[in-house]
């Protein structure tokens, strides 16, 4: 889902997108054979338009902070399109990562086409949705745990 609305036409298992340039940047992706541009709403919607996703990746320098405006941040996403995770790693490992791979890895889903602007659109809705229902299941991890807090509250 995530590749679909970053505009990924990949077939490759492992690919990274990272942010280059800072505030007025534009988001890539690479799966190692190649380096593209991604559809920017759909990386904004999970780095920075939803609080779930800002508590997880406020550690990182994932650079789309106009404080660091760099073509080649420190930090990547990585995601790994058959285990359908997605991590953070330094650059270099992820460089590695994909350089790596080799031809009988397990074969990835096949892409879907990254249509027209109004489909990559759909795709971040449903990429907002499904953050949505991450962050209703943590706040639910919460209250059971005894917790108490909305996780929503947690970044306000």
């Amino acid at each position: 889902m995530l590749l679909e609305a970053l505009g990924c036409g990949s077939p490759r298992r492992w690919v990274s997108v990272w942010w280059g340039g800072g505030a007025t940047g534009e988001p890539f992706w690479t799966d190692g054979a190649a380096v593209e541009p991604a559809y920017a709403p759909a990386w904004h919607a999970l780095t920075r338009d939803h609080v779930f996703c800002r508590i997880v990746f406020e550690p990182y320098a994932l650079n789309d902070d106009p404080a660091q405006p760099t073509w080649d941040p420190p930090h990547r996403l990585i995601v790994d399109r058959v285990a359908a995770t997605l991590a953070v790693a330094c650059r270099e490992d992820v460089g590695l990562l994909l350089a790596g791979e080799p031809a009988g890895s397990p074969a990835a889903p096949a892409p879907a086409p990254p249509g027209t602007d109004l489909r990559r659109a759909a795709r971040v809705e449903a990429l907002r949705d499904w953050l949505d229902a991450a962050l209703d299941w943590v706040d639910t991890r919460l209250e059971i745990g005894g917790v108490g807090a909305d996780a929503r509250q947690a970044v306000a």
